[in-house]
């Protein structure tokens, strides 16, 4: 078939093409079919496997089989064949102007010319999920394919517009250049380190004050600093390394290009809030920089990846797209795992690195909030506390550009205080070490103690994690006998309680 002809059906009557493939399974099974038809397509870089699969009422599927190359004469000529196959043998699903819905294989940025000729509605798979089978041939991806997306395994994907894929591409360009910039850094301190110059240990090479030490090298001048060799450089790397600082200036005012016109480009994009409001990024921008940690690249990445708050149905769904989810993994009922889920990188790093900018702000809530669990935490406490802070971000993110509202503290609880008996600090039975330093804090009873635990005590110059380890002992005890208080106290009012008489 030419490229410029547009198939039929005719043209690909194969000995496989309308076939019916019985669908197996035990004595009294019944097999449900959740849709009416499945489209599975396995995509590659010239060409596609389609297949299409259609339950009959006799437990068959009846299969057509079909590939296509990948120009754009072919693509379109692909979504003709599958609309006129699906319009002859389940006309009351297919949707107007060729609509219809179809399972598609991730395949590097193979598909996304394919999903823009078939214009439908896709479920965009990992192939490494989608094709666990031994045996793997175009084909039999193609049908599994289908079978799964006649099935309904996999949700419906969320297609970015072009907008969106121009911002992409802008901010593709700016990491590229960043990447490229600290490769150089990365270079230059090598370079210095080779001739004994450690200055790249006491300070960053591309600071000013780096710079001007490399440059003092580069003219012969041996600078009398820490981390500088009275021997200097080499005539013959001189001009080496001030072609180095030439490149890195180069890709530094490449990175910032494009950071600025990727900047200016979302600002005049429209956005949609959960309500269906529409909102201009010039009026977005700064809400979203209203939380606490957030600047202009982290609000940039987070246009650029989420898009829209409306794809997720809960705050919880889109902090575990950002990397951020608490997943674990249960076998017999124990925990074997706490290892986080992939999710999205580039939101992920983007949403760490506000995180440990915001920890180190104590008159923050978050960052009072952060620390103090990172104090708490005995092991690992500075990383757990990060991830939890990334967390919040997260969540922060959604409610904000959801709303379209400023961010605000008023409706967080960031601290659960336990409710624990009122007595003296002496009473307590903690060291005695403990209560003085304590003591001289301010705090007389236990419940000062304990929301200052809770709060900012782990900020105190003084408290260590041993005095915050036996607090939290002792609150532990007392909340576990005021568990079997109130168990004996039940079981005591069962027994007292007077029987009904049977009626």
């Amino acid at each position: 078939m030419s490229p410029r002809q547009v198939p039929s059906l005719e043209s690909y009557n194969s000995p496989r093409s309308g076939e019916a493939v019985p669908v197996y399974g035990s004595e009294g099974d019944s097999v449900q079919m959740m849709k009416p038809y499945g489209v599975g397509i396995d995509c590659h870089s010239k060409f596609i496997q389609v297949c299409i699969l259609v339950p009959s009422v006799t437990q068959e599927l009846r299969r057509w089989e079909a590939s296509f190359a990948t120009t754009w004469l072919e693509l379109l000529a692909a979504r003709h064949w599958i609309h006129s196959v699906l319009r002859l043998h389940v006309p009351e699903a297919c949707g107007p102007e060729d609509y219809f819905e179809f399972t598609i294989e991730s395949t590097g940025n193979y598909h996304l010319p394919i999903l823009k000729a078939l214009a439908g509605s896709p479920s965009v798979v990992n192939p490494l999920l989608a094709s666990p089978s031994r045996r793997k041939t175009d084909r039999l991806d193609a049908q599994l394919l289908s079978y799964h997306a006649l099935t309904g395994l996999w949700p419906k994907s969320f297609l970015v517009t072009e907008q969106i894929q121009i911002a992409r591409v802008l901010w593709n360009r700016r990491e590229d250049a960043v990447r490229h910039r600290t490769r150089i850094t990365n270079q230059i301190n090598n370079t210095l380190l080779r001739f004994g110059h450690t200055l790249g240990a006491q300070m960053s090479v591309a600071s000013d004050q780096g710079r001007a030490i490399s440059e003092d090298l580069c003219a012969g001048v041996i600078p009398v600093r820490p981390g500088v060799c009275p021997y200097g450089l080499p005539v013959e790397i001189r001009p080496v390394l001030a072609s180095m600082y030439e490149q890195y200036d180069f890709f530094d005012q490449k990175a910032k290009y494009f950071e600025q016109a990727c900047l200016t480009y979302v600002k005049g994009v429209t956005w949609s809030c959960a309500d269906g409001r529409a909102i201009t990024g010039t009026d977005l921008f700064p809400l979203l920089c209203s939380i606490p940690g957030i600047g202009p690249v982290s609000a940039l990445v987070w246009l650029i990846e989420v898009v829209d708050p409306r794809r997720f149905a809960t705050a919880k769904a889109c902090a575990a797209y950002c990397g951020s989810d608490p997943s674990v993994r249960v076998s017999a009922g124990k925990v074997t795992s706490t290892q986080r889920r992939g999710g999205n990188t580039r939101m992920h790093l983007a949403l760490l690195k506000s995180a440990q900018n915001v920890i180190n702000h104590h008159n923050e809530p978050f960052g009072r909030w952060a620390y103090n669990l990172m104090k708490r935490t005995t092991k690992g406490g500075y990383k757990k506390a990060v991830n939890a802070l990334a967390r919040r971000l997260a969540m922060a993110l959604f409610y904000v550009h959801a709303k379209g509202e400023r961010f605000s503290y008023e409706k967080y609880t960031l601290v659960d205080i336990p409710n624990v008996p009122d007595m003296a600090l002496e009473e307590m039975g903690l060291d005695t070490r403990f209560v003085r330093k304590l003591q001289a804090l301010g705090f007389t009873t236990s419940r000062e103690v304990v929301a200052a635990y809770k709060t900012t005590l782990a900020a105190e110059k003084g408290i260590g994690n041993k005095c915050l380890n036996a607090i939290l002992h002792w609150i532990n005890v007392v909340q576990v006998c005021s568990l079997r208080d109130e168990s004996s106290d039940a079981k005591n009012a069962k027994h007292s309680s007077p029987k009904l008489a049977n009626t």
